[in-house]
Formats: C-alpha cells, sequence, structure tokens
C-alpha cells in the first residue's frame, strides 16, 4: 500500500511540473517553438551627380548604418542629403533605417586664398578663389618713385602669375617693381601723402552767406564740418562771419560744381565775439566728411600747415594754401582793430584773404587745429606787412563749442590773478609771477601769493601738468577750461615747487 501510495505522488507532481513550463521568449520576441521569422532588410544607395559612388548597402531594420566619406579633387565633403537640391534634410551617421533610402552626396568647391605682397610694407586685401575658377584680373599697385613689372610666385621673380591660369592651392604672390630713376622717393612719398590727405579733409568745409531781413548780402565766409548726429551736421564757423545774420545759406562743392543748402534745413546754435567762434547746423541726406581736432598745445614753431576756405567767396571756393606756423599763443587785445576778439591765436604764414574766415587750418596728418580768422596787412599796421595770418586755436574752439552747443552761449571762467604780461616782475627765467591775488577768486582759494611764480596749469580733463613759460600760455589755458571745473597749479615759491589742490574756476564778472 505504502509503494502504491508514494508512485501516484511522484506522477501528480510530474503532471504539475509538466503544467507550469512556459518556454523562454527570444530577443526578437518569439520562442524556441515559434516558427523563425526573417529579418526585414532596407537597402541605402549613395549617389553622386546622378551616378551611384558606392554599392547599395543592406541594412536590418532599425539597425544603424555607418556612412562612407567620399572625396572629390579641389571640393570638401559637407554630408549626405535626402535631398539634392537645397541639401537641407541631412542623414547623420549612426542613423536607424526604417525604409529603403536613396542619399546624395554634398560637396563644395574648396576656396584658395590669393594673398598679395606689395614688398614695400603696404597692404592689399586678399582675394578667394574656388577651386577650378581661373584668375581673370590681377591688380596693377602704384608705388611712388617705382614701375611696377609683375606678380610672381617667388620673391627670386622666377615664376610669373598671369590672367586665366587656374588656381589650385592657396597663394601669395610678390610684386616686382623696377627703380624709376626720373623721380626722388621720398618728395614723391610726401606729396602723394599730403594731395591725399587734402582730398580727405577737403569736403568738410563749406561756404556761407549770410543776409539781413530784406535780403541784402552781408557776408561770405567759409566754415567747418566738425560733428554728425543722425542727418544733422554741425558746422564752426567765425562769430563775425555769421554777425548780423538774418538769413544763412550754405554752398559746398563736388568735382568742381557747387550746390546748395537752403536757410529752411540751416539753424543758427549761437557765437561768441570774445573768441570769435560761432556754430551753426544743418540737415542733408548727403554725405559729409567731419574733421578730427588736433591738439594745438603740441604745435611748433616752423610746423607745415595748410589753409583750406573759400576766398573772395564761391569763385575760388576750397582753395588750398601752403605755411608753416610762425607764432603761438598771439595776444593781439586792442592794438589791431578785431573788435570784441580777446582770446588767443596761431600766427601762420599760409595764404588767406576775406572770405577764407572761418575756414580751417590743418597739420600734415590732417587733422583739425585752428580756424583762420584775421589777418593783418598794411591798412590795418600803417606798414608794407605780409604772411601774418592769424587762427584760432583747436583746443579754443573745442571749449567754446561746448559751451555755445550746451547753452547757446560762451561762459568765460575767471583765474583771478594779476601779472605783467611780458616782463618777469619776479626776476624768474621763466612762469608766470604773480603781482596781486583777486579776493573770492580761484586763485585765491588755491592759496596762491603774490610774488608766486606759476609755471604749471591743469584742469581735471588732463592727464598731466600743461608747462606755463609765459603770461599767454597761462591765460590760453584758463580759457580754454570751463566754468565750474576744477584746476589746479604747480609754482615756486621761496625757491621752492609746490602743488595746489584742485578748486572750481569761477565765472568771469
Amino acid at each position: 500500500m505504502f509503494k502504491l501510495r508514494y508512485a501516484f505522488m511522484l506522477l501528480l507532481l510530474a503532471f504539475v511540473a509538466g503544467c507550469n513550463l512556459v518556454p523562454t521568449p527570444n530577443d526578437n520576441g518569439t520562442t524556441p517553438d515559434d516558427p523563425p521569422v526573417d529579418d526585414i532588410y532596407y537597402s541605402v544607395s549613395f549617389m553622386l551627380d546622378d551616378n551611384e559612388l558606392f554599392d547599395t548597402v543592406e541594412v536590418i531594420e532599425k539597425e544603424r548604418v555607418a556612412l562612407p566619406v567620399p572625396e572629390k579633387d579641389g571640393h570638401e565633403f559637407k554630408g549626405w542629403f535626402y535631398d539634392d537640391t537645397s541639401y537641407f534634410y541631412a542623414l547623420e551617421n549612426q542613423t536607424q533605417i526604417f525604409s529603403d533610402v536613396t542619399v546624395y552626396a554634398h560637396f563644395v568647391p574648396k576656396q584658395y586664398t590669393l594673398t598679395f605682397n606689395r614688398m614695400d610694407g603696404e597692404f592689399m586685401a586678399p582675394q578667394q578663389i574656388e577651386h577650378g575658377e581661373v584668375l581673370e584680373f590681377l591688380m596693377s599697385p602704384r608705388r611712388l618713385g617705382y614701375l611696377f613689372d609683375g606678380w610672381y610666385k617667388d620673391t627670386q621673380f622666377n615664376q610669373p602669375i598671369t590672367v586665366g591660369e587656374s588656381i589650385e592651392s592657396n597663394l601669395t604672390l610678390y610684386a616686382k617693381w623696377i627703380v624709376d630713376a626720373r623721380f626722388n622717393d621720398d618728395v614723391l612719398w610726401y606729396e602723394d601723402a599730403i594731395t591725399r590727405m587734402i582730398e580727405r579733409v577737403k569736403p568738410s568745409i563749406v561756404n556761407i552767406l549770410t543776409s539781413d531781413e530784406d535780403g541784402i548780402p552781408l557776408s561770405t565766409g567759409s566754415g567747418v564740418i566738425y560733428r554728425k548726429e543722425g542727418n544733422t551736421y554741425y558746422v564752426v564757423t567765425n562769430h563775425h562771419v555769421l554777425s548780423g545774420h538774418d538769413s544763412i545759406e550754405i554752398l559746398y562743392e563736388r568735382y568742381g560744381m557747387l550746390f546748395e543748402i537752403t536757410s529752411d534745413k540751416i539753424e543758427f546754435v549761437g557765437s561768441n565775439g570774445f573768441s570769435d567762434v560761432g556754430v551753426i547746423k544743418f540737415t542733408s541726406t548727403e554725405s559729409f566728411y567731419t574733421v578730427t581736432f588736433g591738439d594745438s598745445y603740441e604745435l611748433r614753431q616752423g610746423q607745415t600747415v595748410f589753409a583750406i576756405g573759400n576766398p573772395l567767396g564761391a569763385t575760388f571756393t576750397n582753395s588750398v594754401s601752403q605755411g608753416v606756423i610762425s607764432g603761438l599763443t598771439r595776444f593781439l587785445g586792442e592794438s589791431y582793430n578785431l573788435g570784441e576778439f580777446n582770446a588767443s591765436a596761431i600766427q601762420h604764414d599760409a595764404a588767406i584773404n576775406p572770405g577764407n574766415s572761418g575756414g580751417a587750418l590743418f597739420n600734415t596728418l590732417g587733422e583739425f587745429i585752428g580756424m583762420n580768422t584775421f589777418r593783418i596787412d598794411r591798412t590795418q599796421s600803417g606798414r608794407q606787412t605780409e604772411g601774418l595770418g592769424f587762427a584760432v586755436a583747436s583746443n579754443t574752439i573745442i571749449r567754446v563749442i561746448r559751451d555755445l552747443e550746451e547753452f547757446g552761449e560762451f561762459i568765460r571762467p575767471f583765474f583771478g590773478i594779476s601779472s605783467n604780461p611780458i616782463v618777469a616782475a619776479c626776476g624768474q627765467d621763466y612762469g608766470v609771477c604773480i603781482i596781486e591775488v583777486i579776493e573770492e577768486s580761484s586763485a585765491e582759494i588755491l592759496g596762491l601769493q603774490a610774488n608766486d611764480i606759476i609755471i604749471g596749469f591743469r584742469n581735471d580733463e588732463m592727464d598731466d601738468y600743461l608747462d606755463i613759460y609765459n603770461f599767454d600760455q597761462l591765460r590760453e589755458a584758463i580759457l580754454n577750461s570751463r566754468v565750474g571745473q576744477a584746476v589746479q597749479v604747480r609754482y615756486i615759491r621761496g625757491g621752492q615747487v609746490f602743488e595746489t589742490d584742485f578748486a572750481d574756476l569761477i565765472q568771469a564778472p
């Protein structure tokens, strides 16, 4: 009985175990007992210029494809794309494939750089050439005192290059020059530099004509365009050119022809007789050059200068004359019947005549260093004179136009000392000997005393002291500073050098 029961239990366990056996599925979702499933294949075709580039690749569905990298002479491969026109839809490397697909190779021609070495230190812009493109044009540079003799691929000038040649790589070309014995290189270089400078700055000069309320002409002069805001241009000229005007017109020259800016497009900003500086502005869609101010403190006697203006009016528009700086910081006062004018001026011998008033005085760099204002002739001096022209210094102009633009008038500063402008009253070799300090003046606040010798001046816009050798230099430095601006001086007292603290300049009484 026991053996029978034991045999029955074994049979039952075998049956239960047989009911619980489930085949383990394969990776593809099938079981070992399922019939085999065939892989799904898709084809990837690679095309170049409508011709098959590689053998078609068979790829199992969802398999990631490795893309080949083709080469094409003189071209750069940019990738495979589903479209062969815009090349917008790209097939990325290792992309899964879900259908048959044809992809197209996108190539772009290689860009080669053609560099030009003038062999004289001057720069020429490189030129970009595509692979397979032929050279259609070669520039012929100019060099003073030399004749251009072609471009070469080597510095020994054994391998010339010609128009029509195909460029297959980056290439540097070298200019070959032959000395032109007819010319002196230094003289021609200077002459060329000056003429180029004049061509550049000349469009900043305009002719200014004023008339009274009855339309009767009052004056004709010149003006210098110094600033642009949008289509608005600012012009500096002389106060005496604008004085008494009811209307203003402007003429400007282009290619030998005159063009007009009418009074309705011109606005008077302000002017000042003490400095003989005035400002107007006009609107125009025409493009005008605006000058760069030079530092008149840096001028030296003997320096070459060029006057540009309109002597005798429009007939001689934009005439150019050349001279040198004859003197610096000239204060002529009432001796020469100059009316209100009492500012410092630059003396030069470039020819100026009526109509040059308000015109520019440039240095050789084309910097605006002065505004031609008056000349001394024999009718003023009673004696024969020649080459005595004067221009308001650029630093003074900058100072005055800031006030005219901001306030419509020039607000003159006051320092507060008296001194003998010519005699060294303290027996000093240079500097300004103080005779008296005015009460409640900037000089008194600075702590200056009689017999102090001022040898340096600076305002808070200067990096360092301006050396002061005489009274006129100090007057100019004060005039070129603004009311309310902090200033300090360097001075000698009892044989020792001192420097004051800063104090604000007050307004002239």
